[in-house]
């Protein structure tokens, strides 16, 4: 009965998460083809009327939105050398260069911008919000993260413990005509239950690797080769270690999509059952932006895990969805800033003795930032383990609030 029932819950998920990816998806498509479509009506305008700057602003405006920075450069700086004053021809020009990795010609544009007509409030954080990413691009080596503290909840044991995360995320310019540079990410994450030390985890990650922008442009393709490694203590099952290689693959082809893709191999180790072995996986995935505060991302992704002599080899397919939107609420009373996050994924996973087992988990969280770093968070993930063994079934909904800062 458990293996029916989970089959028919993962596979719910799996169809649910890929509709929700088709129904978002549809719109923007159509807004892209309409993008394209009033940029070729402008552009006809402008060809009529080549000195217009209204014309020539919206094309560039649109080319901006379509990704196609050197048609709106090539049209800012005709506008720009006709017209030194115009201001919000500086502004998209100083965009543009910084899309196509000119930093240098970026901020040249954008101390012009800024020290001419007097801003508008919006105008001036727009402003200050581009020059902190030309910054932080123009900068040999750059250094940003998190840390949070919180309190956790496990409904089902009714046991209260505490949470604690950091981040890192190092860059150093290499240099070269493709903006490559090093990247180096670093996580760890931990849950403490004083009455349930069973439940107790904890995880860090590293990976490190250099990052070739193919086209030598802040958007367009990129290619990442690292090497990995991860410990997970799970003081309920196997504590495990993991190193291995790989690549990964992104590539911005409009303003709404992206695809990525990975592929990675290396070894493994679980201590308490005395086991090891070499894995492989690989996900393939799609991101689409409608807007620059709201992103949805849909993954397939697999993995096999072979051990060496004695053991049990194991396979793993499946699909996960995020989606993550950044809002203003609109009141003085409440923070400005607010970030919303949910995700769903289902897995089936599948050992050579013959049991089977789908995985399928659920999350979201709503965060506000108090600060432009400080934030409190609110969160809820639920995870579930059917087992053709039930011995194996698991059922955990997990409840958090987070304190924490961005730097």
């Amino acid at each position: 009965m458990h293996s029916y029932i989970s089959r028919r819950l993962v596979r719910s998920c799996l169809l649910a998460a890929g509709i929700a990816a088709l129904i978002s998806a549809a719109p923007e498509t159509a807004r892209a083809q309409g993008l394209s479509a009033e940029r070729d009506a402008v552009f006809a305008q402008m060809f009529r009327d080549p000195a217009n700057e209204a014309l020539m602003l919206e094309y560039a405006r649109l080319s901006i939105e379509l990704r196609d920075f050197e048609a709106a450069v090539a049209t800012l700086e005709r506008l720009v050398d006709a017209n030194p004053t115009a201001q919000e021809a500086r502004y998209e020009l100083a965009v543009a260069y910084f899309a196509l990795g000119s930093h240098e010609v970026a901020q040249y544009h954008m101390d012009i911008y800024t020290s001419g007509a007097t801003l508008t409030p919006a105008e001036a954080e727009n402003a200050a919000r581009y020059q902190e990413a030309i910054d932080e691009r123009s900068a040999s080596t750059s250094l940003g993260g998190y840390v949070h503290v919180g309190a956790a909840y496990l409904s089902e044991e009714g046991e209260t413990g505490l949470s604690f995360g950091a981040g890192l995320n190092h860059e150093y310019d290499l240099g070269g005509a493709h903006e490559t540079y090093w990247q180096t990410l670093f996580r760890m994450n931990a849950l403490r239950f004083e009455d349930s030390p069973g439940n107790d985890q904890t995880g860090a990650y590293l990976r490190t690797g250099p990052v070739f922008r193919l086209t030598g442009s802040t958007f367009g393709p990129e290619i990442n080769p690292f090497i990995e490694a991860q410990v997970i203590e799970d003081d309920g099952t196997d504590d495990q270690t993991t190193i291995s290689a790989g690549i990964g693959y992104e590539n911005t082809l409009t303003a709404f999509w992206a695809i990525f893709g990975e592929l990675e191999g290396g070894w493994f180790e679980r201590d308490e059952i005395d086991v090891s072995g070499h894995l492989v996986q690989a996900q393939i995935g799609v991101t689409y932006r409608p807007s620059r505060e709201t992103r949805l991302r849909f993954s397939l992704r697999g993995n096999g895990e072979y051990v060496d002599g004695a053991g049990t080899d194991q396979h793993r397919v499946g699909a996960r969805l995020d989606l993550s939107h950044r809002f203003a609420p609109g009141l003085d009373a409440l923070p400005r800033d607010w970030m919303a996050r949910a995700h769903l994924s289902a897995d089936i996973e599948e050992f050579d003795t013959g049991r089977e087992d789908d995985l399928a988990s659920a999350g979201a969280s709503l965060r506000a930032f108090v600060t432009d770093a400080a934030y409190v968070e609110l969160g809820a993930s639920y995870f579930q383990r059917l087992s053709s063994d039930p011995v194996f079934d698991d059922d955990t909904t997990l409840f958090s609030l987070k304190i924490g800062t961005e730097f």
